[in-house]
């Protein structure tokens, strides 16, 4: 990732005294996650331009990444860190610049307090927003923007802020606003980030028409954070209630409208909405189906006709099969068809359940009216008399047995 600062006050070349950074040599700095890396391009008395690169190093990267947030641990051999300016050029800047950030140079104090025509230059930054985002955020400070949407990657774009500032406010702009636009950090946020932020941000940020933003953004989301950050810069210490109410925001709202998204409650609503609809007329056909089947197999029958749970596990099961066969007919698209045998699992567990409790409760109220099963036993001698005993052992029968026919012959053969 790269940083280019240009200025075309006269002598150029004092760039390098506020800088600290001699315009005639290379010079390299080992940082956290690789190889930061300082050149003059051009270096002339009216004209001069420097150069910070940065060499990610994915190893390096990969190595720290189970600390760090979500969007820094995915993809983590594959992603647009190296390339794209981040947070990660942020913490390089703060520890090549670190004396310009401050402001303060041996060679040079006066030229460090004077405001000089600067230009710098990102040309791959990850903007969520895109560029009304990066011109309601540096505009302010008066730096006119200018982004270039990246023609394979929409959410990235090419910045370049011109302005005559100090190098120091400009370097904090920068530093502060990286990971505002990125909306990611590749560290984990801890309090001491509110310090940093009010360093970085004085004398600009209380002021900024984007501060909440710049707060929530910078401090990874972090509500409690925000709320002290804010009420810091507000001095309104005394008033929670107040920097409760301006961290709490809906963050959305401060953004450009090409930049605002719908809240995630509402996201999750309408996703749920949409996935009902499309599944309202399979439910509806497969409830059809289903009715048609239990018909079929006699489970709206009385009830000594009725089949038991084999019929019932057979009739879902073939519901199931149509239900199916007819999503995939009309071209319904499913993420995973859990809905179909995850139905089947638990219809056959409510059913049976149901079919259960409904026996046994009308089975108990039918016994307590005195209502009992009457029964005449058909068949052969040698097994009669032992169907008649185990039907009425125990003395407690439901069935009441009214007589038998005794025959010698196959009862199944006999003819009406």
């Amino acid at each position: 990732m790269l940083l280019t600062i240009t200025t075309t006050h006269r002598p150029a070349t004092d760039l390098g005294y506020l800088l600290v950074k001699h315009p005639d040599r290379v010079q390299e700095f080992r940082v956290s996650t690789g190889t930061a890396y300082v050149c003059y391009p051009q270096a002339g008395p009216d004209r001069c331009t420097a150069a910070l690169l940065l060499d990610i190093d994915p190893l390096a990267l990969r190595s720290k990444g189970r600390d760090r947030p979500e969007d820094f641990t995915l993809g983590r051999f594959v992603n647009d860190r190296p390339y794209a300016a981040s947070s990660l050029l942020s913490a390089a800047i703060a520890q090549v610049f670190g004396s310009a950030r401050r402001g303060t140079s041996t060679d040079r104090p006066e030229l460090a307090a004077t405001p000089i025509p600067l230009e710098l230059r990102l040309p791959a930054v990850r903007c969520r927003g895109g560029g009304p985002l990066a011109e309601s955020l540096f505009a302010p400070l008066g730096w006119t923007v200018t982004t270039a949407p990246l023609e394979d990657s929409p959410s990235h774009v090419d910045l370049t802020l011109t302005g005559t500032l100090r190098l120091a406010d400009a370097l904090n702009h920068v530093y502060v606003l990286l990971p505002v636009l990125d909306d990611a950090k590749h560290y984990w946020v801890a309090a001491d980030e509110v310090d940093k932020l009010l360093r970085a941000g004085t004398g600009w940020l209380a002021a900024h028409p984007q501060r909440a933003l710049i707060a929530r953004r910078y401090l990874a989301h972090r509500r409690a954070l925000a709320t002290v950050a804010l009420a810091r810069l507000a001095e309104t210490d005394s008033d929670p209630e107040a920097a409760a109410t301006t961290a709490t925001a809906d963050e959305d709202a401060e953004l450009p409208p090409a930049a605002r998204t719908e809240p995630l409650a509402l996201q999750r609503r309408t996703a749920v909405r949409a996935a009902l609809s499309q599944t309202e007329d399979l439910v509806s056909f497969a409830f059809l189906v289903c009715a048609l089947l239990f018909a079929r197999s006699g489970l709206y029958a009385g009830r000594a006709q009725r089949p038991g749970l084999t019929r019932i596990v057979a009739g879902l099961f073939q519901t199931t099969v149509v239900a199916l066969l007819f999503a995939l007919v009309n071209g319904l698209d499913f993420s995973s068809y859990y809905i179909f045998y995850g139905s089947l699992f638990f219809s056959v567990a409510y059913v049976g359940l149901f079919r259960y409790a409904y026996e046994s409760t009308t089975g108990a109220v039918l016994k307590a009216a005195g209502y009992r099963r009457r029964a005449i036993l058909v068949g052969t001698g040698e097994h009669i008399d032992a169907v008649a005993h185990a039907l009425t052992r125990g003395g407690d029968s439901p069935v009441n047995i009214m007589g038998s026919r005794k025959s010698h012959r196959n009862p199944m053969l006999l003819r009406p």
